[in-house]
C-alpha cells in the first residue's frame, strides 16, 4: 500500500516538509576565488543577430561567444558543480550538491562540489519504499529528495526523510523528468529517456506543476500534436531544468526549440537556433509485422549552472554514430542560454562520449571523466539478476540464468522493430568470436511478439551465442525502458551495469572495460580444474567449452 507524503505544519502555520537527512560520506566544501581561474570564452567569428519567427519565437544563427571547455580537472578540485553526468542533466541543490541516480545501485548518489560522493538515498533493502530504477530525482529544500521511480511503469514518486523512506504519491505525468522549485514545488515533463509510443490526447498539458504536499497539480501550455498520434507522447518530450527563483525552462526533444516559464507558468520566451542537421516530424509505421519508429532528436539535457545560467547538450547523429562508433567532430553541442530571455549566448562543439560536465560559478566549463566520479561511490551491494522464465529461440527448451553461474555474461535484450539493435547485434558479434568463452558468455534475448518472427530476423546475423525467447514480457520482467538493452552480469549472477545502447566508442569502450574486469575475475574464482583424464572441460550450462 502507497504511503502517502506526509505534510507538516511549521510555526508559522505554513505547509512544510520534514527533509532528508543524507547519509554522510564525505563532504566536500567549495572554495570559490573571487575571479575566474581560467578563461570562459572567447568571441565567436561571424556572430549574426537574432531573427524574430512568428508567434514569438526567436532564432539564433549563431551564438554571441565561443565557449571554452576545459579538460579533466582533478577529482577533489574546489569549487566546481556538477551540470551534466552521461548526458543526462544533473539537479543541484543550494549547496551544489548534483544528484545523480545510479538504476544500477538501485540508488541516488549525491556529489559534492568536489566532484565526489557525499552521500547516498536509496538502495538495495528489504523495506518498503525501495528504489527499482530511479530515473529522475530532485532535492527539496535542505535536504530532502523526491525520486522519479521507473520501475513498474514509472508511477512512483518517492519522497526520502532522512534517507529513508517516508512516502510516496503518483508523478504528474508516468516517468516524468522533474526539477524542484524554492518554495518545494515539483515541475515535471515527459522524460526524454523513455519516450513509450502510446497516444497522448490533443489538449493535453505539455508540464506539469505540482504540489506534492497536497496532491495538486496545474497543467502548464498544452502538447503540439503531430500526424501519427501513437508519437504524441515522444514529440511532447524533453528535458526539464527549474532555476532558484522557480522558473521553468523545458527543451523539446524532437523539435528544435526551448522554452522559459515563470513561476506561475507564464510563457516568457521560445527560442530556436541554427544546428548542422535538419528536423522533422517523428513517424510510425508497421510494414507487415515489423514496427518502424522515424524520429530524429534534437535536445538531450538541460541543466541550470551555478553561474544561474542554462545548459542544454544537443543530440548527435544517432545513425551515423550506431553505424560507425565515431562522428565527426561538431556533431554534438554544448550551449548556455540566459534564463531571464533566453538569448544563446554561448556554445562549443564537443565530442562524442559519455558526456560529463563540470561548470564554477564564474561559467567556466571542464569535461570530466564520469569513471573518476564513479570511483568515490560506496560500492553498491549487486542486485541478482532478476529470474525469468527462457526458452531457446530455436526449440522452446527451457533454460535459467543460473545455467550459467559461474561466468560473467553479457545479456542482450533485442527486438526486431528496434533500429538500433540492428546496428549493435554486428558489433557484438564482432566482439563474442573474439573472446576465450572459458568464463564468459553472451546471451541474446528476444521481446519480439512471436517466435518465428523473432528467428527470422536474428538468423542473418549469425551470432554464435545462445539466443533465447521470452517475448514483450521481459520489458515488464527486467524494467526496460527501452531497447536495445544490455546487462552485464557477474559470475555470481550479480548486475554489474545496465546500459541502454552503445553506440559511441567511448560507450562502446566502457562496456568492454567493465565486461572485461568481470571476465577475470570469473577466472580467478574458478575452481581448479579436475584431472583430464577422468574429467571432461564443462561449463556451467553442460557444453564443452571452445
Amino acid at each position: 500500500m502507497r504511503r502517502p507524503i506526509p505534510t507538516l505544519r511549521g510555526d508559522h502555520g505554513a505547509a512544510v516538509m520534514f527533509l532528508a537527512v543524507l547519509t554522510p560520506l564525505a563532504l566536500v566544501g567549495a572554495c570559490v576565488d573571487a575571479a575566474p581561474s581560467v578563461p570562459v570564452s572567447t568571441a565567436y567569428p561571424g556572430a549574426r543577430p537574432a531573427v524574430s519567427l512568428d508567434e514569438g519565437l526567436v532564432e539564433y544563427p549563431t551564438p554571441a561567444e565561443s565557449l571554452l571547455v576545459h579538460e579533466h580537472p582533478q577529482r577533489g578540485s574546489t569549487g566546481l558543480e556538477l551540470v551534466f553526468f552521461k548526458g543526462r542533466g544533473v539537479t543541484r541543490d543550494a549547496e551544489g550538491r548534483g544528484y545523480v541516480p545510479d538504476p544500477q545501485g538501485r540508488r541516488v548518489v549525491v556529489v559534492g562540489p568536489g566532484l565526489e560522493a557525499s552521500g547516498v538515498v536509496g538502495g538495495p533493502t528489504e523495506a518498503g519504499g525501495d528504489l527499482g530504477q530511479p530515473l529522475s530525482a530532485a532535492p527539496t529544500g535542505e535536504d530532502g529528495l523526491f525520486v522519479v521511480d521507473a520501475e513498474g511503469g514509472g508511477g512512483e514518486l518517492i519522497y526520502f526523510d532522512g534517507g529513508e523512506y517516508a512516502g510516496s504519491a503518483p508523478p504528474p505525468v508516468m516517468n516524468a523528468d522533474v526539477g524542484t522549485g524554492p518554495d518545494g514545488e515539483i515541475w515535471a515533463a515527459r522524460s526524454p529517456y523513455v519516450l513509450g509510443f502510446e497516444e497522448t490526447n490533443a489538449g493535453d498539458p505539455l508540464l506539469y506543476r505540482f504540489d506534492p504536499r497536497e496532491g495538486v497539480g496545474t497543467g502548464i501550455a498544452s502538447i503540439e500534436p503531430v500526424a501519427e498520434p501513437r508519437m504524441n507522447r515522444a514529440a511532447n518530450a524533453g528535458p526539464i531544468a527549474v532555476d532558484g527563483k522557480g522558473r521553468a525552462f523545458f527543451a523539446f526533444f524532437l523539435r528544435n526549440e526551448l522554452r522559459g516559464y515563470s513561476a506561475a507558468g507564464e510563457l516568457l520566451w521560445r527560442t530556436t537556433r541554427a544546428l548542422h542537421f535538419d528536423t522533422y516530424e517523428p513517424d510510425f509505421s508497421v510494414a507487415g509485422e515489423e514496427v518502424r519508429y522515424d524520429f530524429r532528436a534534437v535536445t538531450q539535457a538541460l541543466a541550470m549552472g551555478p553561474d544561474g545560467l542554462l545548459y542544454a547538450l544537443t543530440v548527435p547523429d544517432s545513425v551515423a554514430e550506431a553505424s560507425t562508433l565515431r562522428v565527426p567532430a561538431g556533431k554534438r553541442r554544448l550551449e548556455v542560454y540566459d534564463p531571464d530571455d533566453g538569448r544563446l549566448l554561448r556554445a562549443a562543439t564537443v565530442p562524442t562520449g559519455r558526456h560529463t560536465y563540470a561548470v564554477d560559478r564564474h561559467g567556466a566549463v571542464f569535461r570530466v571523466d564520469p569513471d573518476e566520479i564513479e570511483a568515490s561511490f560506496p560500492p553498491p551491494e549487486r542486485p541478482q539478476i532478476r529470474a525469468t522464465a527462457l526458452t531457446t529461440l530455436e526449440d522452446g527448451a527451457p533454460a535459467s540464468f543460473a545455467d550459467y553461474r559461474g561466468k560473467a555474461l553479457l545479456v542482450n535484450v533485442w527486438a526486431s522493430w528496434c533500429g538500433p539493435c540492428r546496428q549493435e547485434l554486428p558489433q557484438l558479434r564482432a566482439y563474442y568470436q573474439g573472446l576465450d568463452t572459458s568464463h564468459v558468455e553472451f546471451l541474446g534475448i528476444s521481446a519480439d511478439d512471436t517466435r518465428a518472427l523473432a528467428r527470422e530476423f536474428i538468423e542473418p546475423f549469425a551470432l554464435g551465442f545462445p539466443q533465447f525467447y521470452v517475448g514483450p514480457r521481459i520489458q515488464e520482467d527486467f524494467q526496460i525502458i527501452g531497447l536495445p538493452y544490455t546487462l552485464i552480469v557477474d559470475h555470481l549472477g550479480g548486475v554489474v551495469e545496465e546500459i541502454y545502447g552503445f553506440g559511441s566508442l567511448e560507450s562502446w569502450e566502457h562496456l568492454q572495460q567493465a565486461l572485461e574486469a568481470e571476465i577475470e575475475r570469473a577466472a580467478r574464482d574458478a575452481p581448479a580444474p579436475a584431472d583430464a583424464s577422468t574429467q571432461p572441460a564443462m561449463d556451467h550450462a553442460g557444453h564443452g567449452s571452445r
